[in-house]
């Protein structure tokens, strides 16, 4: 969690957060709050500025992880499982259920709740409270903490509301993300993922151009 005398933002991995941290650590009053991935629940109760989180395709974003983990590195268990190519390490996220806490990873309750790592990611970050966890269906952008959700694809509105400009950092080598998938991969993360589809709009070939503001 990264705070300035403008905005709290939330680091969402694979996110842009990256970036973001690169240009905010210049800007007036940065402190680094807490550890990189905290979450809503971390945000000083008395905090008066704007909540803000930034979003990617899930598409994208598995191809995304699995890059960064094969190439740059992580946690030993996901450097192992990325040692092969990106269908299996897929598959291997989505489906197995004996893999313990990892990399802020659940990923027993992601079964639990029917939801995809990136879900996870973004649910452990934005909501108010524990018990959400279990109304995943019910879950609207007002439930949740964040006062803005900003996918990094609306490069047009995403200086406007961070207030500066980002480049990109911690970039890996891989093709187009739609590349990688087959059919039946791509209706397991619409239906793992759902919850960013039917919030945020994604499809599997496009992205929001707009940033969502919750409470009006």
């Amino acid at each position: 969690m990264y705070v300035t005398d403008e905005i709290v933002f939330l680091h969402l991995p694979k996110c842009g957060g990256s970036s973001v941290y690169d240009v905010m650590q210049h800007q007036d009053g940065f402190i680094p709050l807490g550890e990189k991935h905290n979450t809503f629940r971390d945000v000083p109760s008395d905090n008066q500025k704007p909540v803000v989180i930034t979003l990617r395709n899930p598409w994208a974003w598995y191809v995304s992880f699995y890059s960064f983990i094969s190439q740059v590195g992580g946690p030993e268990l996901l450097r192992e499982k990325s040692e092969g190519d990106f269908q299996t390490f897929f598959w291997w996220m989505m489906e197995d259920k004996d893999i313990p806490v990892t990399h802020y990873f659940e990923w027993e309750r992601c079964e639990e709740m029917g939801v995809g790592p990136y879900s996870w990611l973004f649910l452990r970050a934005s909501v108010r409270s524990e018990e959400q966890f279990t109304r995943v269906d019910e879950i609207e952008l007002d439930d949740l903490g964040p006062d803005c959700f900003v996918p990094i694809e609306a490069k047009d509105v995403v200086p406007i509301v961070l207030g500066f400009e980002i480049g990109r950092l911690n970039q890996t080598e891989h093709e187009d993300y739609t590349t990688y998938y087959t059919e039946e991969m791509t209706e397991e993360v619409k239906r793992k993922d759902a919850l960013m589809l039917r919030l945020f709009g994604y499809d599997f070939t496009s992205s929001p151009d707009k940033c969502f503001r919750a409470r009006g």
